[in-house]
C-alpha cells in the first residue's frame, strides 16, 4: 500500500507484494550486516527504507549497498533498443505516422517493419505491426495517472530517494516500450516484429521527447507532458497511397 501511495509503477509494487506474500523475502534478506569503512545508514521516512550516506569524501548519497574500496561492482545498465532500419536520407511527412518515411526519391519507406514500397502499407505484415505499435503506445497512456501518482513528499526527499525514482520511471518506460520476450508472441527474436516495434517506437517517437534535465525532480514533474506529446505523434494516421503516388 505504501509503495503504491507513493508512486513507484504499478508493475514494480505488485512484484514486491507477491514476494512478501510468498514468504520469498525472509528474515536472513533483512538481517543487518557491516557496512564498508566510510558509510553510515540513513532512513527516509517518506518511503520507510533505508539508504547509505558517505561518512567522508564526496559525501555520496545511495541506495544500493556500498562496495568496499577496491571491490568490483556491478553494473546493470539500462539497454536502448537498436537504432531501427531506416533509408539513408529520409524523413517523415509532418503530421503523419512517425514511422513512414520519404527517401530522396519520394520513395515511401515503413521503418516499423523496414520495407519500402506504397503497397507495403496494406499488407497484413504492416497491419501486425502497427497493431504492436499501437498497443505499446497504449501502455504508455496507462502509465500517466501512475506517474501522476508520485508523491510531492517523495520528491522533496533525500536525494537517493529523488534519483532512485527517476531510475525506476526510465526503466518502466523501456520496459513498456519493450517488454520481456515471455510476454511476447515470437519470444522477441532479433529482427523480429517485436523488435523492430521497440526499435522504431524507442528512437522515433520516445526517446526525443523525454525530458531533458537530468535533475529527479523537474525530470519526473515534466514525464506527464513528455508522454502525452509521444502519444500525439505516436498516434498520428498513416498518409494516404495517393499522398505517396
Amino acid at each position: 500500500e505504501l509503495a503504491e501511495k507513493i508512486g513507484l509503477p504499478q508493475r514494480c509494487y505488485k512484484a514486491l507484494a507477491t514476494l512478501a506474500a510468498g514468504a520469498s523475502i525472509e528474515d536472513a534478506h533483512l538481517a543487518p550486516r557491516g557496512l564498508p569503512a566510510g558509510w553510515r545508514r540513513a532512513f527516509s521516512r517518506s518511503v520507510a527504507m533505508e539508504y547509505f550516506v558517505e561518512v567522508g569524501g564526496a559525501k555520496r548519497t545511495q541506495w544500493p549497498w556500498p562496495v568496499a574500496a577496491g571491490a568490483a561492482e556491478r553494473q546493470l545498465p539500462l539497454r536502448e533498443p537498436g537504432e531501427p532500419r531506416r533509408p539513408k536520407v529520409g524523413a517523415p511527412l509532418d503530421g503523419f505516422a512517425p514511422y513512414v518515411e520519404l527517401d530522396l526519391g519520394c520513395e515511401p519507406f515503413c521503418v516499423l517493419c523496414g520495407v519500402a514500397g506504397t503497397s507495403h502499407l496494406g499488407f497484413d505484415s504492416h497491419l501486425k505491426s502497427k497493431g504492436e505499435w499501437l498497443t505499446r503506445l497504449g501502455r504508455l497512456e496507462a502509465l500517466l495517472p501512475e506517474i501522476r501518482r508520485v508523491s510531492i513528499s517523495v520528491l522533496a526527499e533525500e536525494a537517493p530517494v529523488r534519483l532512485g525514482f527517476m531510475e525506476v520511471w526510465q526503466g518502466e518506460l523501456q520496459f513498456v516500450v519493450r517488454p520481456p520476450a515471455s510476454s511476447r508472441a515470437d519470444a522477441g527474436a532479433p529482427g523480429s516484429q517485436e523488435d523492430s516495434v521497440a526499435r522504431a517506437l524507442w528512437h522515433g517517437v520516445v526517446r526525443p521527447r523525454l525530458p531533458t534535465s537530468g535533475e529527479p525532480v523537474a525530470w519526473l514533474a515534466a514525464l506527464p507532458f513528455s508522454i502525452e506529446a509521444i502519444l500525439g505523434v505516436g498516434r498520428a494516421s498513416e498518409p494516404k497511397e495517393e499522398m505517396l503516388s
